[in-house]
């Protein structure tokens, strides 16, 4: 069963005008759209990119007096809308022929998984999927291709869709892809953004990622020298690693900011205002340009390599076919079992 998400193109629609290659005026077969529109093909092609097609045309075939004829051929009409079908039958045509087709929206990425799966054609199906999680969704609507692959029981696209929303703040309420999803997947969503959340902010208490930053100095020690260098920033040490207070409001800045989008994009969006500080200091200044980025592409790596982590070891392990860990980790009851 189908979803429709909200449009974002306007109430207006203008009438779909197929084009080539359905003018061929050898074709023998017409397959007629939802909202009326013939599209002229060729059975052989239908046959052999479609198992439903090439079932339904070695059975016996009705006389033309019995079904819907126009110029001379039969029509068989279908569920799908004109768009829809435009781009089902043009997977049908070599690529030579038609180009690839261009996948323009969730809705039609969604359409044509469906279509594959209702036609027995993989490649649509396949082609479907991938479109479905196509930078350019994950990137402008993330929660929306999460409802959907969730919708439709799409357990590595929602895993792909899950992550992306990590860069987003958490989904709210009156989000419009609340609609689509059912709440056990919503919670899951929730959950899963909330862990990545603590995974990410941990990092700023575990500083082993940090290369060259520890010191086996004393702090007083540590900070004579730079003062000695010029330095005149404040300092703090925090599990052996002594840094400039500009440095630590950076770092406690970008941990807490990581709680509402857990991703190593954060991480980029975070330090100018500490390269504006650090410039203050005539010491600091001379390397910070340089240090401070070398740090925080580190920082958004290690983020990244964190939160990976989360999706299988935490509540997306077998989504569909293995509900216990999720229900404990839903609900927090040991004894709670199904998988409604």
């Amino acid at each position: 069963m189908s979803i429709a998400l909200k449009s974002e193109d306007g109430p207006t629609k203008v009438p779909f005008v197929p084009q080539h290659p359905f003018d061929n005026p050898k074709a023998d077969l017409i397959i007629r759209s939802s909202d009326n529109v013939d599209f002229p093909v060729f059975k052989f092609l239908l046959s052999l990119s479609s198992s439903f097609f090439e079932t339904m045309f070695e059975l016996p075939q009705p006389s033309n007096d019995t079904i819907e004829s126009k110029d001379g051929l039969a029509i068989i009409p279908i569920s799908e809308s004109s768009r829809i079908v435009d781009k089902i039958l043009r997977f049908c045509y070599p690529v030579g022929v038609v180009g690839k087709p261009q996948i323009d929206n969730i809705q039609e990425a969604i359409g044509l998984y469906e279509a594959g799966v209702k036609y027995g054609m993989e490649g649509l199906e396949k082609a479907g999927r991938e479109a479905l999680v196509a930078r350019e969704f994950l990137e402008k609507s993330p929660f929306a291709v999460y409802a959907v692959a969730s919708r439709y029981k799409l357990e590595d696209e929602a895993k792909i869709a899950a992550e992306a929303t990590l860069c987003k703040a958490v989904v709210p309420i009156d989000a419009p892809e609340l609609e689509y999803i059912s709440g056990r997947d919503l919670a899951r969503l929730q959950r899963y953004h909330a862990k990545c959340g603590e995974v990410a902010r941990a990092l700023r208490d575990d500083l082993s990622w940090i290369d060259g930053d520890s010191t086996n100095m004393s702090f007083d020690r540590y900070v004579t020298q730079r003062r000695t260098l010029g330095c005149n920033c404040a300092y703090s040490m925090t599990r052996n690693t002594i840094a400039q207070s500009w440095w630590w409001d950076w770092l406690n800045g970008t941990a807490e900011a990581l709680r509402h989008k857990p991703c190593g994009d954060t991480v980029q969006e975070t330090y100018w205002k500490a390269l504006e500080e650090a410039s203050v200091c005539v010491y600091c200044r001379k390397g910070v340009w340089e240090s401070l980025p070398k740090t925080v592409n580190r920082f958004a790596a290690e983020v990244s390599k964190a939160v990976s982590k989360v999706y299988s070891a935490f509540c997306y392990d077998s989504i569909w076919n293995s509900c216990k860990q999720l229900d404990l980790i839903i609900t927090g009851e040991g004894g709670r079992r199904g998988c409604g």
